[in-house]
C-alpha cells in the first residue's frame, strides 16, 4: 500500500493503483487463475472507486484528471487491506448485484452469485407461463435476492422467504423495503424442518432454493474469501453435499399444492446425476418432468421438477 503522503492525486491514478493492488492478491484470496486475475482486478477496482466516490462508473470515467480527496484514498487503502486478507468485495462495499439490481449484503449472508440468476430465471419463466398467481417459497432465502426478484418480476405471485438466521432475514427485509417488494413475507425456520410440516391449504405452487451443497470436507478447500468469511450454514451440505436434496425428496410432492407445480434448486458441480437419481427412485415423484438446466458455461446448474397438471 502507498503511504498517505504519496496518495494518488487524481481519480485515474487511484484507479490504476487500486487495480494493481487487487491483481497481486486475487489469485490467492479468490482462487482465480493468474490469467484472469487482471480482468477481475479491473472490475473490482471500478466497483471500489464507484463506491468510495458515491458515483457510478459512467459519472467518473470522464473525470480521470479530477483531484482525489485524501479521505477517499484512505478508505480505498483500508478496503484493499481487507480484500488482501480475503474478505469478499461485496461485504466490503456492502452491496451485490443480482438480476440487474443492487442488493445490500453483509457478513452473515451468502454472497449472491451470477449462477443463481439461472435459478431465478427458470422459476420466473415457469410462473409467468403456468401460474402467474403462484404461491412461492424460497428456502434458505439469505439476503432475499431470489424471493425479492421473483416477487418483482411476477407481480401476481405471493412469495415467502424462509431462513433459520434472523441476521439473514434482517438483511432480506431491508432489501425488500428498498425495492418496494410488498408481496413477500419472511419466516424464521429451518428449511428442512419446514419441509416436514403436514400439508396445509396454503401449500406453495413453486419451491425454489439455493441450498447448501458443498460436501463438508470440501468447505475448507474453497477459496479463502468463501470458507473464511461466508456462513458455513449456507455452504455445508453434509458428507456428500446432498443432505438438503434428500430432505426435499423425502418430503415428497405433497408438500406442494395440487395441480401445476414446480421445484427449482441450484446444484453443485457434478451433482446432477446423483440428485436426479434420488427423485427417480421415489415413486411419489413419478409423473414429474425432471431436468437439469445448464448455466452459461454449460455446467449443469439448476434442478427442475415440473408437474403440469
Amino acid at each position: 500500500m502507498q503511504a498517505h503522503d504519496d496518495h494518488p492525486r487524481t481519480v485515474g491514478e487511484a484507479l490504476r493503483r487500486t487495480r494493481a493492488a487487487l491483481a497481486s492478491c486475487l489469485s490467492e484470496v479468490a482462487g482465480i487463475v493468474p490469467s484472469e486475475a487482471e480482468q477481475q482486478a479491473r472490475a473490482e477496482a471500478e466497483i471500489m472507486l464507484s463506491a468510495v466516490l458515491g458515483a457510478d462508473r459512467s459519472a467518473w470515467l470522464t473525470r480521470w484528471a479530477d483531484p482525489l480527496p485524501l479521505t477517499a484514498w484512505a478508505t480505498l487503502e483500508a478496503w484493499l487491506a481487507r480484500r488482501a486478507h480475503g474478505e469478499p468485495l461485496q461485504y466490503i462495499v456492502g452491496k451485490a448485484w443480482f438480476y440487474g439490481r443492487e442488493f445490500s449484503v453483509r457478513h452473515g449472508v451468502l454472497v449472491p452469485r451470477p449462477e443463481t440468476e439461472w435459478l431465478a430465471e427458470a422459476a420466473i419463466r415457469w410462473i409467468l407461463a403456468h401460474r402467474p398467481d403462484a404461491r412461492v417459497v424460497d428456502l434458505g432465502t439469505g439476503s432475499g435476492v431470489l424471493a425479492i426478484t421473483i416477487a418483482l418480476e411476477c407481480a401476481g405471485a405471493e412469495v415467502t422467504g424462509i431462513d433459520i438466521s434472523e441476521e439473514a432475514l434482517t438483511v432480506a427485509r431491508d432489501n425488500a423495503a428498498r425495492f418496494g417488494a410488498q408481496r413477500v413475507r419472511w419466516l424464521r425456520e429451518d428449511g428442512r424442518t419446514w419441509l416436514q410440516h403436514a400439508a396445509d391449504p396454503a401449500r406453495p405452487h413453486v419451491l425454489v432454493s439455493n441450498p447448501p451443497y458443498i460436501p463438508s470436507a470440501d468447505v475448507a478447500r474453497l477459496a479463502v474469501e468463501v470458507w473464511r468469511y461466508e456462513p458455513r450454514l449456507a455452504l455445508d451440505g453434509g458428507p456428500d453435499g446432498l443432505d438438503w436434496y434428500r430432505a426435499l425428496q423425502a418430503a415428497g410432492p405433497d408438500r406442494l399444492a395440487p395441480g401445476p407445480a414446480a421445484v427449482f434448486c441450484e446444484l453443485g458441480v457434478d451433482q446432477a446425476e446423483a440428485v436426479l437419481a434420488l427423485f427417480r427412485a421415489d415413486t411419489r415423484w413419478h409423473g414429474w418432468e425432471m431436468a437439469v438446466l445448464p448455466d452459461l458455461r454449460g455446467i449443469p446448474r439448476v434442478l427442475s421438477l415440473v408437474r403440469e397438471v
